[in-house]
């Protein structure tokens, strides 16, 4: 019972601080019944309470034989050597986590003007679609004016949105082997700043991984 409240507590912490730090849900158990937040559930956190109880009672007393084995001088070696690689997975995965959040606002950016490009040649469609439908009598000297105003629109943004389909590949191609690590590692990840950045990310992942 005190495993299952120590995990739970910690993992529900380490989900709150770290989605106040980087504005992401690492995971998210939401669609579990029983769930605090989407950061702990009954069922993970019962998982958890086994866990502990295995590496207590099987793990660690095999493990106090092995370090009570060793020469003082090596067990020193051993733990300077074990806190240097904490400490370094640590900084390089808050780097990664940092460094992310820059690439999908990048890649963020160029989706929305994407979208806002798809909004708009929708609209001037409709809208040139309608004037030739109500004012045909007025402008049918016109036409072809209007025509080809509509076509120097449709280019121009053809040429705007390929230009911006070429520099995000080239972001999804520069992204780093520790960006993609952390988001094969965390599938169910969201991210309240840069959800279509994330989402493009992912689906040139599952796109690659086929």
């Amino acid at each position: 019972m005190g495993s299952v409240l120590l995990t739970s507590a910690l993992e529900w912490l380490t989900g709150l601080v770290l989605e106040k730090l980087f504005a992401n849900k690492w995971w998210d158990y939401s669609d579990k019944p029983y769930n605090v937040n989407g950061y702990i559930c009954l069922t993970f956190s019962i998982i958890w309470g086994v866990a502990c109880v295995f590496v207590i009672r099987i793990i660690h007393p095999t493990v106090v034989v092995l370090v009570g084995a060793l020469p003082l001088a090596l067990g020193w070696v051993l733990l300077i050597a074990a806190v240097i690689i904490f400490a370094s997975d640590f900084t390089a995965t808050v780097f990664a986590v940092i460094g992310l959040n820059k690439h999908l606002e990048q890649l963020q950016g160029i989706a929305k003007r994407l979208k806002d490009i798809s909004d708009e040649l929708g609209e001037n469609i409709t809208e040139y679609t309608l004037n030739v439908m109500e004012k045909n009598e007025q402008i049918k000297g016109k036409v072809e004016e209007y025509k080809q105003d509509a076509e120097v629109k449709m280019e121009t943004y053809r040429l705007e949105a390929q230009e911006l389909l070429n520099n995000q590949k080239d972001l999804l191609a520069k992204s780093r082997a520790a960006h993609k690590r952390l988001v094969r590692a965390f599938p169910k990840l969201s991210s309240k700043r840069f959800e279509l950045g994330l989402n493009r990310m992912k689906d040139e992942l599952l796109k690659r991984s086929k």
